[in-house]
């Protein structure tokens, strides 16, 4: 008996992006049971001459198709190990009010993050975390950093305390402390301000800086998963350069090969999809918007 070779279109919603499985000009075998997952399908209602049994598995042969859309950008999906994954999500996705009353949410900044020093900050602060924030921007492709000269031009404000406070909304009595809005999952507006007469020595301070900037790169949340050697830690007291599990941990915040900007649960499903998938030997893919990729 000829079996009948079933096409169809895979387009799993992921918030306001998709995720797509792309497969050749040719047909794959998968189980039943994610054939139903990604179809829609019941059990009846799949047509029995579409069935094949093979090692006391139940298959389906696929042809998996994709309509041209001049909106959407396809990238690989980006897979890692579960112990980095876990990890990641330990650091991504954070609740703002820190009391689950707000879905946690991956944050990031789309557009060029443009960074601006108060009059009063010192010249070593300046040189300091400008070369940090140079190293960040030449080693992950899609965020952008640049320093500019011009208050109106900036949308993120490097401050010392006892100046013109910029962001009222800060602790009061932290040595330092940052603030972001966003809007949805896209990082629009930063603050960072130090109190400068608090630290023992300039290169304190300095380092203290770093560690907080790093942190508005994407609303990052400590660890005590981590040793002190990274950025990522609770009590970091990590060197100049960043380690390359935080470079790596960067990178995979700002890569286009997962659902970008997304919740918690959300995230979870797209690994959990992108897992069962390979499995059955599928290439998986995460399809963009192309604003994703605008500066505008």
């Amino acid at each position: 008996m000829n079996k009948v070779i079933l096409a169809l279109t895979v387009l799993i919603l992921c918030s306001s992006l998709s995720l797509a499985q792309h497969g050749t000009e040719g047909s794959e075998l998968i189980s039943l049971e994610s054939f139903m997952q990604i179809s829609g399908l019941k059990k009846n209602e799949v047509p029995k001459e579409a069935i094949i049994f093979k090692d006391q598995d139940t298959l389906i042969r696929a042809r998996f198709e994709t309509k041209a859309n001049d909106s959407l950008i396809s990238v690989p999906y980006d897979y890692r190990s579960k112990e980095f994954t876990d990890l990641y999500k330990k650091v991504a996705f954070v609740d703002p009010n820190r009391n689950d009353t707000i879905p946690a949410r991956m944050r990031y900044w789309k557009d060029e993050m443009r960074v601006y020093f108060a009059e009063e900050v010192d010249r070593k602060d300046k040189k300091g975390l400008t070369a940090f924030a140079d190293e960040i921007f030449k080693q992950v492709d899609s965020l952008k950093i640049r320093i500019v000269r011009k208050l109106e031009d900036a949308n993120f404000i490097v401050y010392y305390s006892n100046h013109y406070e910029f962001e009222p909304r800060m602790s009061k009595t932290a040595h330092i402390d940052y603030y972001l809005s966003w809007n949805g999952a896209f990082i629009d507006r930063g603050f960072l301000r130090v109190d400068k007469e608090r630290y023992f020595n300039d290169d304190q301070r300095l380092q203290s800086l770093k560690r907080y900037f790093f942190r508005t790169l994407g609303y990052f949340n400590g660890t005590n998963s981590l040793d002190c050697g990274s950025y990522f830690s609770t009590c970091s007291n990590a060197e100049d350069s960043l380690s390359q599990l935080d470079l790596e941990l960067l990178q995979y915040h700002y890569s286009y090969g997962i659902c970008k900007g997304v919740t918690l649960q959300t995230y979870d499903e797209q690994l959990e999809s992108a897992q069962t998938y390979k499995k059955e030997g599928i290439i998986f893919s995460v399809l963009h918007d192309k604003s994703i990729f605008s500066k505008d």
